[in-house]
């Protein structure tokens, strides 16, 4: 194009309109953050809201209270000297055949003789009462009480080894064994008794 003898070129043609338009900028989508896992020491109650603490019961009026128990020692069974001559072994293992042979025990019944060893495989004890011949082990939950009968027909035998004795009473056709006694004085002081007092 010639204007007044000047080469006019053409308006330059814009090259960013024959280009793609660019998208936008997005903004980088927002991290998805996985919910906290629950630690296997972490019990769920903990995650939950406390409940409030109860409110205090206001004491009752008019109504005695139960009598204290006395703190001292309480043996109305006359158990503790015999206790004392259990060694420190027999009497770790036989503590709670213990505690659960002074709750079988009848008001006025006392324990004259006590050893300690294992029946029906389990911890326990063996005591000649004033009144009868009692086995009590710990076994859980369900522990195995047997009562002797002292009749005449009762039979008592005795073994030992160099370590342990056991006793077995035959009553009514069966063999009830108490073994592993570490005390063997102690085994044989019940079976000389036993034998008396049913002789």
């Amino acid at each position: 194009m010639q204007a007044d003898g000047l080469s006019v070129a053409a308006e330059p043609t814009s090259l960013v309109a024959d280009l793609p338009a660019e998208p936008a900028m997005q903004p980088p989508p927002a991290a998805i953050v996985p919910p906290p896992a629950l630690s296997p020491a972490m019990p769920v109650s903990s995650l939950l809201p406390s409940a409030p603490a109860p409110a205090a019961s206001p004491p009752a009026t008019g109504v005695p209270p139960e009598p204290t128990v006395s703190q001292g020692v309480n043996d109305p069974h006359q158990m503790a000297p015999l206790v004392a001559q259990l060694s420190a072994t027999s009497l770790r293992a036989g503590r709670v055949a213990l505690g659960i042979l002074s709750a079988v025990l009848r008001p006025e019944e006392v324990v004259i003789a006590l050893v300690q060893g294992q029946y029906q495989n389990q911890p326990a004890v063996g005591a000649l009462t004033s009144e009868r011949l009692l086995l009590v082990n710990e076994h859980e939950w369900q522990p195995d009480v047997r009562e002797v009968p002292l009749t005449p027909d009762l039979v008592v035998q005795g073994l030992q080894d160099e370590r342990t004795a056991s006793l077995t009473f035959i009553t009514e056709g069966v063999g009830v064994t108490i073994s592993a006694v570490a005390e063997r004085p102690l085994a044989h002081d019940m079976a000389r008794l036993v034998r008396e007092r049913i002789a």
